[in-house]
């Protein structure tokens, strides 16, 4: 079956596709889906901000943005997104406004 892709005002649903060895989490959303999103984020309870990169975030801050195949991905400056947000591949994710 496709990964989940769910999509509604502020926030989105996304299956967890891959962790990289970085530590960053991509999701089945594509990149375009972030630009109904604000700024300033949630995930899991934890405080994200959309990015384009990560000179965008302060070390240890997380960060979601578009990756390099176009997906929604999730990641921390200088520390790693899957253990902070306890996911793996098949989870679903909630990216949130505040």
């Amino acid at each position: 079956p496709d990964p989940v892709v769910a999509v509604g005002d502020g926030w989105l649903e996304a299956e967890v596709l891959t962790v990289d060895r970085f530590g960053n989490v991509q999701l089945a959303a594509g990149g375009a889906t972030l630009s109904g999103l604000s700024p300033d984020l949630v995930i899991g309870g934890v405080k994200a901000r959309r990015a384009q990169t990560f000179a965008d975030a302060q070390q240890g801050e997380m960060i979601v943005y578009e990756d390099s195949a176009g997906r929604v991905a999730i990641a921390v400056n200088g520390g790693r997104a899957v253990v902070l947000l306890s996911v793996r591949p098949g989870d679903i994710v909630r990216v949130a406004e505040r």
